[in-house]
């Protein structure tokens, strides 16, 4: 059974040695996602109203008496039907999609600076002999 005792003069050489380990704080950057940001176009409908002069015929009838003069036969044989085409405006409405602006999504990194603390652990030799001083390293 070891004991964890060695003799020097056991192991064939004058010095016996120890290895002393001690722990280091490293620290990696690890990128991860933390939110998601959803870019949608949506479309609001709202109602314009733009005044339009809309213009009409319309026909009159002007009557005036008659003058002394009386119808000879040929008018009177000249009996026909008049038609007159009366016209309106009509408003028509056309939509017409123009580009009218442009919206440029980016996204900037900010760099912080930030303090990463963790206790470490190392390890201490001593010898314990009688007749020397006792010495750390």
């Amino acid at each position: 059974m070891d004991t964890g005792q060695h003799d020097i003069n056991d192991a064939g050489s004058s010095a016996l040695e120890v290895i002393r380990s001690e722990e280091q704080l490293r620290v990696q950057v690890v990128r991860t996602a933390v939110e998601t940001v959803r870019v949608t176009r949506r479309i609001v409908t709202e109602t314009v109203q733009i005044p339009v002069t809309i213009r009409r015929e319309e026909f009159s009838l002007t009557r005036t008496p008659a003058t002394g003069s009386r119808p000879t036969q040929a008018s009177a044989d000249r009996i026909e039907n008049l038609v007159l085409v009366l016209h309106e405006e009509v408003p028509v409405v056309s939509l017409q999609v123009r580009a009218t602006e442009r919206v440029t999504i980016g996204v900037d990194t900010v760099s912080t600076d930030q303090v990463v603390s963790a206790d470490v652990r190392r390890e201490q030799i001593e010898v314990d002999a009688p007749d020397l001083a006792p010495r750390r390293s």
